[in-house]
């Protein structure tokens, strides 16, 4: 007796097995990932079209099932690709920071201790992640990558100022870049943007002007440039993540 060939169904089932198989075991990128992920879901649809057993469904029923098929392949292999596209982002990013660290120690002793005080205040950052990532049981890639994006933005401003000085305020750290601008980078991520209140500058005639604002830090710059602004302070209304 002759071996019967193998149905078209029966084929396509097979081949979303080993691009499953493939796509599980074998190291790719992320966005290779999900173009696997998509020939799987069109091996599901076609199968669920085109098969002798979907031939008495409705196609009303044969889309529901359709939609059904990439909910469940997605909440089953979505996840994996996530941590992919965030993790490698992060790498990026600390290849950067790493660079500008480097980049910093030919610099003047005052940009020095200022990269040194960011990448310590960078490390409480990523402290407190942690801890909301263990409290959590699930990583915090949001914080992580604002953290982290904020801090080589901070060591950017630095390393391209002339005039640079640093110093701890309570648990924030104060970076002058300027007679008038500065870099705050808080000890903790913050749940939301806060809403920043500074307190008022030596003159009246002074504004406050927010540059950059993000839950883990801003940049502030006073007008006009050429009133010098040596002390200042801020109230920060938000909560603080975690809490």
């Amino acid at each position: 007796m002759e071996n019967e060939p193998l149905r078209r169904s029966t084929i396509e089932a097979y081949a979303g097995i080993a691009l499953a198989i493939i796509q599980g075991i074998v190291p790719m990128t992320w966005w290779l990932k999900i173009i696997l992920l998509l020939a799987l879901w069109g091996l599901a649809v076609d199968v669920i079209f085109h098969s002798s057993q979907a031939k008495s469904l409705s196609k009303k029923r044969k889309v529901f099932f359709s939609v059904l098929a990439a909910i469940v392949i997605c909440a089953i292999c979505s996840r994996p690709i996530i941590d992919d596209y965030y993790n490698n982002s992060l790498r990026m990013g600390s290849s950067q920071f790493t660079e500008l660290l480097n980049n910093a120690v030919g610099q003047t002793a005052s940009k020095q201790s200022a990269a040194q005080q960011l990448n310590e205040q960078y490390h409480h950052l990523l402290y407190a992640v942690a801890i909301n990532e263990s409290r959590w049981g699930m990583p915090d890639y949001a914080d992580r990558i604002s953290s982290q994006d904020f801090i080589i933005h901070a060591l950017q401003r630095v390393i391209s100022s002339h005039d640079v000085s640093s110093w701890m305020k309570q648990d924030s750290l104060f970076i002058s870049t300027g007679n008038n601008s500065f870099v705050i980078v808080f000890s903790v991520p913050m749940v939301t943007t806060p809403k920043l209140t500074i307190y008022p500058p030596p003159t009246l005639s002074t504004t406050a002007h927010l540059i950059k604002e993000t839950n883990v830090g801003f940049v502030i710059v006073f007008d006009p440039a050429t009133t010098p602004i040596t002390d200042f302070d801020y109230v920060a209304s938000a909560e603080i993540a975690g809490g």
